[in-house]
């Protein structure tokens, strides 16, 4: 099958130069799959599960937005506020950030662009809290037909 070439950036450095299947996307409009031969495309991305497949493997990463560019021949460009893999958030600390977001919106008299970081602020950490409720059960014990399976 032909492969996609995503290069994911973030501040901190590159997460991935390699090739993959296909890509999900969280844009501002809507979650978009990009395939090889896709039409060219720049987007906003939104806070969201950016999910990449290859091989039957499949890894999701949970981006706090930036930009997605999908060039000629394949080759896709997000440039990402932040980027993390499902596996390295943590449900507590989330938990705790999106508690301190609300109670920062709840006061008196705040200034506007306060009032806009407290905001985003919980928007990002109820993405982050969805990403990692939809995907707790891969950190759990399988179930079988006779009960929880011993590793």
């Amino acid at each position: 099958m032909p492969q996609l070439h995503l290069q994911l950036v973030t501040p901190q450095g590159t997460l991935f130069n390699e090739s993959f299947e296909s890509i999900s996307i969280p844009t501002a409009t809507g979650q978009i799959t990009i395939l090889p031969g896709h039409t060219r495309l720049v987007s906003a991305i939104k806070p969201g599960e950016l999910i990449v497949r290859n091989k039957g493997k499949v890894q999701y990463i949970h981006v706090d937005g930036g930009f997605a560019e999908i060039k000629d021949k394949s080759e896709i460009v997000i440039l990402a506020d932040a980027a993390a893999h499902i596996a390295e958030l943590n449900e507590a600390q989330i938990l705790e950030a999106k508690a301190r977001a609300e109670q920062l919106l709840k006061q008196e008299n705040m200034a506007d662009e306060e009032y806009a970081r407290a905001a985003a602020s919980l928007e990002l950490n109820l993405s982050k809290l969805r990403t990692v409720r939809r995907h707790a059960h891969r950190s759990r014990r399988p179930i079988t037909s006779e009960g929880v399976m011993n590793d």
